[in-house]
């Protein structure tokens, strides 16, 4: 299955992208985060997961879908 990842703001920066797809076996999010994030000190970045636009709890036990979205948005600021 075809998984499309998508890293905003300070994320972006350490991926060095904001975009990439990757083809993965059954997986859900809690695993995903733990491959993608391996090699990167990611825990002084807050962070919200999205999987196809909606947000959620980061100990929620999502399966991915082929052809799912998965964004690591950081907090937002208001003005």
């Amino acid at each position: 299955m075809t998984i499309t990842l998508k890293y905003f703001g300070q994320l972006a920066e350490v991926f060095e992208t904001s975009e990439e797809t990757r083809d993965l076996e059954n997986i859900n999010v809690t695993d995903l985060i733990k491959e993608i994030s391996s090699g990167y000190d990611l825990d002084h970045i807050p962070y919200q997961i999205a999987v196809n636009q909606r947000i959620i709890d980061c100990n929620e036990q999502v399966n991915l879908n082929d052809g799912d979205t998965l964004a690591l948005l950081p907090p937002f600021a208001g003005g």
